[in-house]
């Protein structure tokens, strides 16, 4: 059942996304990039979350002390009242995608639930890094 629900906010997110975003200044506010850093018992963890205006959403992670790239996610996001939805592609197993709840603060964005699991990333705050979209998305913008 879960699955089929976290199915459904995919296929929910895509379509309303990008309208949603074309038409909420609130919204497009939250476009940019946002970093943060989990310590983990193998070293600190850089967490880099891209916001797109297109309603695309990135998620990657480096390991700090080496800057090698650890996970690399991409999905969709849309605003939700006070919180942003988040669904992400999980590329351990594609079928099974990854639903983030996070809410803006002061800001920043808080990372407020994964899934209602336990998750290292939960509690996590991420800081704005960027004003700028994405660099994939001002290609698209300079093409339009």
């Amino acid at each position: 059942m879960n699955e089929r629900v976290t199915i459904a906010a995919i296929v929910l997110l895509l379509a309303a996304g990008g309208l949603m975003q074309a038409l909420s200044p609130a919204v497009q506010a939250m476009v940019g990039t946002y970093e943060a850093v989990l310590p983990t018992s193998d070293g600190d963890v850089r967490c880099v979350l891209s916001l797109a205006a297109d309603a695309t959403a990135t998620f990657r992670t480096t390991a700090k002390d080496t800057g090698n790239e650890t996970a690399s996610y991409s999905g969709a996001w849309v605003s939700d009242g006070g919180s942003i939805q988040l669904v992400l592609k999980n590329p351990a197993d594609p079928a099974k995608p990854v639903a983030v709840t996070l809410e803006p603060r002061d800001g920043a964005i808080f990372v407020v639930d994964v899934e209602g699991r336990k998750s290292p990333y939960t509690g996590l705050t991420f800081t704005r890094s960027s004003d700028k979209p994405p660099a994939s998305e001002s290609k698209a913008q300079e093409n339009s």
